[in-house]
């Protein structure tokens, strides 16, 4: 069989796993945005990957503040967040699919380079 073959089909599938956690990480933010605006505004008014709010929130300056937040609750929980929060489930599987995907790209790349090499 095609080696591009075998190494396309878990990218396809990769991919789709990296679009879920780009929208579960939309619900996050569209909930602090509804939920904790003024929490929303001192993280600097950042929007999600699709989502972001009606108002004049300027895309750029959105970016750069979301860019610390994806790092930041990665591996620890926002201190605003409560434990009963539905925002939890949002969290835990943007975590799950951000993780799995990352982790699955490493493998694909790690793949290819080693059929590429053999």
């Amino acid at each position: 069989m095609d080696p591009i073959l075998l190494l396309s089909l878990p990218l396809v599938v990769l991919l789709a796993v990296k679009f879920r956690a780009f929208k579960a990480f939309d619900e996050l933010m569209e909930k602090v945005f509804l939920h904790h605006r003024e929490r929303w505004e001192q993280l600097g008014r950042p929007i999600g990957y699709f989502w972001r709010p009606d108002d004049d929130t300027k895309t750029v300056a959105g970016v750069a503040a979301r860019l610390p937040l994806t790092r930041a609750w990665l591996f620890r929980d926002p201190a605003w967040l409560p434990d009963d929060s539905p925002a939890r489930l949002s969290l835990a599987t943007w975590r799950v699919t951000t993780l799995l995907s990352w982790g699955g790209f490493l493998l694909v790349a790690g793949l290819a380079a080693a059929a590429a090499f053999a």
